[in-house]
């Protein structure tokens, strides 16, 4: 996850078809809002989510701490 100014931005891996016998890797993305109701509760809407890369190269997400968002 990242902070986009306000906004979240989460990616995430599925997988697809085999080609040549390597299982093609699709990479995710998705942008969401968010908004401060009541004093202490966070609510947030999916804004735009779609697939930003697909291959069949090794990759690897790198683990990192969550960042924080303010709002």
């Amino acid at each position: 996850m990242v902070d986009l100014g306000g906004k979240m931005a989460v990616l995430w891996q599925s997988y697809g078809a085999r080609v040549d016998n390597v299982e093609e890797k699709i990479i995710w993305c998705a942008e969401i809002g968010l908004e401060r109701r009541d004093g202490d509760e966070m609510w947030g809407n999916a804004e735009w989510s779609d697939v930003v890369l697909t291959t069949i190269e090794p990759c690897n997400f790198l683990d990192a701490d969550v960042l924080s968002v303010t709002v």
